[in-house]
């Protein structure tokens, strides 16, 4: 399993949440382009529910599966803002996404 931090800045506080709202629910598929003859998946990405971590801060819990090529088992993500950021903490351990 790995696990990060990263960060994805914005130029005006309100633009990230304008095009990345994070309310439960929330749906996307986004495609990455892989050099042929590797295939270029899709992937879809779920907004499930809240829940606050050790470090006692709120996040949001993303679920990613992928479409196409279909695959069996999916990750999670926990994503929140801070003072203008969307940060997210990472777990890349594959495993059955309910």
């Amino acid at each position: 399993m790995t696990s990060g931090f990263g960060s994805v800045y914005s130029q005006i506080d309100s633009t990230a949440r304008e095009y990345f709202p994070t309310q439960i629910g929330n749906y996307w598929e986004y495609q990455t382009f892989a050099v042929p003859p590797d295939p270029s998946p899709l992937t879809g990405v779920t907004i499930v529910g809240d829940t606050v971590l050790p470090n006692g801060l709120p996040y949001k819990i993303l679920e990613y599966r992928d479409i196409s090529p279909p695959g069996p088992d999916g990750f999670r993500e926990y994503w929140r803002y801070d003072l203008g950021t969307l940060r997210a903490l990472s777990s890349h351990e594959k495993k059955k996404v309910p």
